[in-house]
């Protein structure tokens, strides 16, 4: 079946596919080859939760919420806020946990 005038075919991207693959080879190139625009490209990970105690000025700043947390944490067989020794917001959009000794 062709594709409709003005329009590539399937399977194949247009102008603007094309622009954002070569953006985003563009970003990754100098990410890795400037080592110091890293985190203005990829960002950092955020520490959420410290030691058992949210940190409400992250959780502010990435607009999440005790319940977005709460529900990973389950995800990650953690019940309670408590159990956490570290949360970590990654910079691929994951929450990484890491349990107290104890629990």
């Amino acid at each position: 079946m062709a594709a409709p005038a003005g329009q590539p075919p399937r399977g194949q991207p247009g102008r603007l596919g094309r622009g954002r693959e070569a953006l985003q080879v563009g970003i990754s190139y100098l990410s890795f080859r400037f080592r110091r625009m890293r985190p203005f490209l990829q960002g950092e990970p955020i520490v959420l939760v410290e030691n058992g105690q949210l940190i409400d000025r992250n959780m502010r700043r990435e607009r999440l919420t005790l319940d977005d947390l709460a529900e990973k944490a389950r995800m990650s067989e953690i019940a309670s806020i408590d159990e956490i020794k570290w949360a970590v917001l990654e910079t691929n959009g994951d929450i990484s946990f890491i349990k107290q000794s104890g629990s």
